[in-house]
């Protein structure tokens, strides 16, 4: 049951027979860009988790989805009067009465419209440097150790070999 259950995350990270990277970069570069794609396809699925917002208004249930999308655009507040701890409805309804709490008394909420493209955003950046490495170490050092890694009996250690890779190890230095 519990190997059932792990068998991504140890999919996830499980390294190549020759790697050019540790733990710590591939929890850098895999897993935590998966968890943050994880979280943002999450936040985005408001569909199936049910609505991002609920504004708080006394209205028909068949405007009730578009004073959502009101409340989603143009954000929330709440009042930074520490006096301010019960709200009555005509004061939180959008659109009636607003007055009542002074505008440099409002604390206005818009952050959670911004998360998951936060998140996105993130995991690009995460994974940017893994890509950015790939182009430019071009499988050269899988090219150089795929011997290295298996037993390689002395009678195919020829000479040829050798300058084989000699010529490899002097073209793809980066002194040179």
């Amino acid at each position: 049951m519990i190997t059932t259950l792990t068998k991504p995350l140890r999919e996830l990270l499980k390294t190549k027979e020759v790697d050019a990277t540790n733990a710590v970069w591939r929890l850098h570069s895999r897993a935590t860009v998966f968890t943050l794609a994880f979280f943002t396809i999450l936040l985005s699925a408001r569909s199936y988790f049910g609505e991002p917002i609920d504004c708080i208004a006394s209205i028909a249930s068949d405007y009730r989805k578009s004073m959502n999308n009101f409340c989603w655009v143009l954000g929330t507040f709440i009042s930074r009067d520490p006096k301010f701890t019960f709200a009555s409805w005509d004061v939180i309804e959008i659109g009636a009465q607003m007055g009542h709490i002074p505008q440099h008394e409002r604390l206005y909420q818009k952050y959670y419209q911004w998360v998951p493209f936060v998140l996105a955003i993130q995991a690009f950046l995460f994974s940017f440097p893994k890509h950015l490495w790939r182009f430019f170490e071009g499988e050269r050092l899988q090219t150089l150790c795929k011997d290295l890694t298996s037993v390689l009996p002395p009678a195919e250690w020829t000479a040829q070999r050798r300058a084989d890779t000699s010529a490899f190890l002097a073209k793809e230095s980066p002194g040179k």
